[in-house]
């Protein structure tokens, strides 16, 4: 009697441990294998457009426009609407999680090819942190993991 306790609680530890094992595994694979969103800070930067400016930028002492934006951190959201990537926290399962939250936005210059854009509205102004993504599909609530450049 005393030994197939003995060896029933041994199975069931085992098994603890093993499953212990495959979620702490599959948990760290899950989170690698995420695409990775790094944090666009706003910069000065120079935009070169011939066309119309908008009388309310201000334009700095060198020429260059304050709070500018990459314009890696807009998406085209398959209608040809622009959308801007934000990072929403959340709590998961498993601790903090960061989601994309796709808003519409206005930006300007539209019609050139700077690497920088100024954004002049945005739909939803709770989320600070605009985001480039390292990944060719985006979408809203898309799950990704947090790097700096």
């Amino acid at each position: 009697m005393k030994k197939s306790r003995i060896v029933s609680i041994s199975f069931a530890v085992i098994y603890l441990l093993l499953v212990m094992v495959a979620t702490i595994y599959c948990q760290t694979t899950y989170t690698s294998n995420l695409p990775t969103a790094y944090f666009a800070k706003p910069v000065s930067a120079q935009i070169d457009y011939e066309g119309d400016k908008p009388t309310s930028l201000v334009i700095g002492e060198d020429g260059k426009y304050d709070n500018t934006m990459p314009r890696t951190c807009l998406t085209d959201d398959g209608t040809g609407k622009m959308k801007v990537n934000m990072i929403a926290q959340e709590d998961g399962p498993w601790g903090k999680q960061y989601k994309i939250k796709q808003t519409d936005v206005v930006y300007w210059p539209v019609d050139s090819e700077s690497e920088y854009i100024i954004i002049r509205w945005r739909f939803d102004a709770s989320l600070p942190f605009a985001a480039v993504i390292d990944s060719d599909f985006v979408y809203d609530g898309m799950q990704v993991k947090l790097a700096l450049k």
